[in-house]
């Protein structure tokens, strides 16, 4: 539930600011800095107790999670990419999964397919995009 107070935090930050946003800069780095703030004065208020990261060691968690969300629009365009490859039943049984929070067994009635099927074909989709965008990823930086 910390988590869940932070980002209360944080979301009430992103409000309370947002006139001092500027629209002509990019929103992420601007909000990641109010989220920073929220995480450092979480762990701060908390620093009785006994499991709280050092700052340092915050701070280099706070950097990584920086550099995998600049990374993330690549992977999103990669992610679409590869699921524009995808027969229109494939791309409908990943959305009824992953847009529509449908389980395994509402999909396997609603397509007139067993489960097994159902499983053995998410996961070979899921490794089939993860393959795709890791290839499309590493053919964006070279």
């Amino acid at each position: 539930m910390d988590s869940q107070d932070v980002l209360q935090k944080t979301n009430l930050a992103l409000w309370k600011n947002y006139a001092s946003y500027d629209p002509t800069r990019p929103f992420l780095p601007w909000a990641l800095t109010l989220a920073r703030y929220a995480i450092l004065g979480f762990y701060r208020d908390r620093k009785r107790d006994r499991l709280v990261f050092d700052n340092d060691v915050l701070e280099q968690l706070l950097q990584r999670a920086e550099e995998k969300l600049e990374r993330l629009p690549r992977r999103q365009i990669a992610l679409r990419q590869c699921l524009a490859k995808l027969k229109d039943d494939q791309r409908t049984i990943l959305a009824l999964y992953y847009a529509h929070r449908k389980s395994i067994a509402q999909i396997s009635e609603l397509t007139g397919r067993t489960a097994d099927s159902i499983k053995s074909l998410m996961r070979r989709l899921r490794q089939g995009l993860r393959e795709c965008i890791r290839t499309r990823l590493s053919q964006s930086t070279s």
